[in-house]
């Protein structure tokens, strides 16, 4: 059996490799898809008031809080407390839809904008977390990051999440 300290040291290689992997694709898409940000930033600003990149603190690797980057798909200021009674009904197992397919997704949310349904539907408002990849806050695949009100939901195994770097997609996706 490998001590602690023996397994932290053979990780060291492969979260090297993992980095600079993160590192490589993050520039590349953000070379690549230079005009959909564009595109996308000035289709915000057009549809509704407020700045086009939203800012949400989320939870990363040892449990330090980072600003997360995200296109804004709701409107400036929206009522935060929608979202957090969202997640109170999710822990408790009750759906928040009729919708057989998303029981557990907001739908039909009077927040989103016309823009940001799009947006959603396609995943495009994840784009500015590429910039969290390359600050080394996050990384391609890991994780999705909790928001800091989810952690009171958390038991203890769920705070097994944080020994990683969150991603701009998960596992399951991949």
């Amino acid at each position: 059996m490998l001590s602690h300290e023996a397994t932290r040291r053979k990780a060291i290689p492969r979260e090297f490799g993992k980095r600079a992997l993160d590192v490589a694709i993050s520039v590349l898409a953000i070379v690549v898809l230079a005009p959909v940000f564009t595109v996308v930033w000035i289709a915000i600003r057009l549809d509704s008031p407020g700045p086009a990149v939203f800012r949400q603190r989320r939870i990363g690797r040892d449990e330090k809080p980072f600003n997360c980057f995200k296109f804004r798909t709701l409107r400036h200021k929206a009522d935060e407390n929608v979202h957090r009674e969202a997640i109170r009904r999710v822990w408790a197992k009750e759906p928040l839809s009729d919708d057989p397919d998303a029981p557990y997704k907001l739908t039909d949310d009077p927040r989103v904008t016309r823009v940001g349904r799009l947006l959603r539907r396609t995943s495009l408002d994840e784009l500015p977390q590429l910039l969290n990849v390359l600050r080394g806050e996050m990384s391609i695949v890991g994780p999705r990051p909790a928001i800091p009100y989810e952690l009171e939901y958390f038991r203890d195994w769920h705070h097994k999440r944080h020994i990683v770097k969150p991603g701009i997609t998960g596992i399951c996706q991949v």
